[in-house]
């Protein structure tokens, strides 16, 4: 009999060890299951970012959003941008499948787990850098994040000061100013140098007396177009603030093309020039910020007449 009680305590003690073994797993030592929070991911494919990247100032970008439930279904999904909701106008959920609720609401079998496709669209200004995180959070209250960096792409100008530009009817190779390296240039084509200008003085009119005959005027040269600042550029744009290539790019974009026509080369020049005069220059894919900083008349005739630039580029 002594050796049947001892049998059914070692079973007994086995099932007792067993049961607390899977307490230990499935709860937390009350009898209740541990909570799991949901888990939130994004996809790395080609066409959406995944990680912290660069992008231009007011693009759309794309990041797929990958939903795995907890202890709980999903509930719903926030869109922060620098810890603050993402105003509905700046994103839109599975091309627009979904409205763009902030938070929104995850229904149906995606409860169960789902992969968003989110784009938006990302701050303005140039080298910031904002935070954008999305945040699920599930039905038994738990919450779940992943967040990325972006930063909008600015590449910083560069600038040459005190470049001069002379009137075109002095000495031969003076008329013409490369605004890569400040230095000048001829204005004709049997002049080597002439073929690095992108700006040219206009020379005199011969029809005015001498001391004043000087036009005072710019044109573009070797395909260059000159620009003045105009359209939708903000009031206080201004040379002194510009430090970003992208900037100079978006003020030749919205600028307005010179009126004047001269008659003798018909290109189209500048009206006469004074300083503070701010213009952008491009010639194929490189632009420029030019302002006119002195200018410089003579009264002894040499033609010695000049003006001096800052450049931006």
């Amino acid at each position: 009999m002594q050796k049947v009680l001892f049998h059914w305590a070692g079973i007994l003690l086995f099932f007792s060890v067993l049961l607390v073994a899977c307490n230990s797993e499935d709860d937390n030592g009350g009898g209740t299951k541990t909570p799991v929070p949901p888990l939130a991911s994004l996809v790395a494919e080609a066409g959406v970012i995944s990680e912290n990247a660069e992008v231009n100032p007011g693009e759309i970008f794309r990041v797929k959003l990958r939903l795995q439930t907890g202890s709980g279904d999903l509930r719903s999904v926030r869109i922060l941008e620098e810890g603050v909701n993402l105003p509905t106008d700046r994103f839109t959920i599975n091309a627009g499948a979904i409205i763009s609720n902030n938070p929104f609401l995850i229904t149906g079998t995606s409860k169960t787990g789902a992969t968003f496709e989110i784009a938006i669209k990302a701050h303005e200004g140039f080298r910031v850098t904002k935070r954008y995180t999305f945040e699920v959070n599930s039905d038994d209250n738990l919450t779940d994040q992943v967040a990325i960096n972006i930063t909008t792409k600015g590449e910083q100008v560069s600038e040459l000061t005190g470049k001069l530009l002379f009137n075109q009817a002095g000495p031969v190779g003076r008329g013409g100013l490369d605004l890569d390296t400040g230095n000048g240039t001829g204005t004709v084509a049997s002049d080597a140098s002439s073929a690095n200008a992108e700006i040219r003085d206009m020379g005199i009119d011969l029809s005015k007396p001498s001391a004043t005959n000087w036009r005072q005027q710019v044109a573009g040269m070797n395909n260059a177009v000159i620009r003045t600042i105009g359209g939708t550029m903000p009031e206080n744009f201004n040379y002194d603030n510009v430090k970003f290539k992208e900037e100079i790019i978006a003020a030749y974009n919205s600028g307005n093309d010179l009126t004047l026509t001269d008659a003798t080369t018909s290109l189209k020049i500048t009206s006469p020039l004074k300083v503070g005069d701010t213009f952008t220059v491009r010639r194929g894919d490189n632009y420029y910020l030019i302002r006119v900083t002195k200018i410089n008349v003579t009264t002894n005739n040499n033609n010695d007449d000049s003006y001096e630039f800052s450049i931006k580029k």
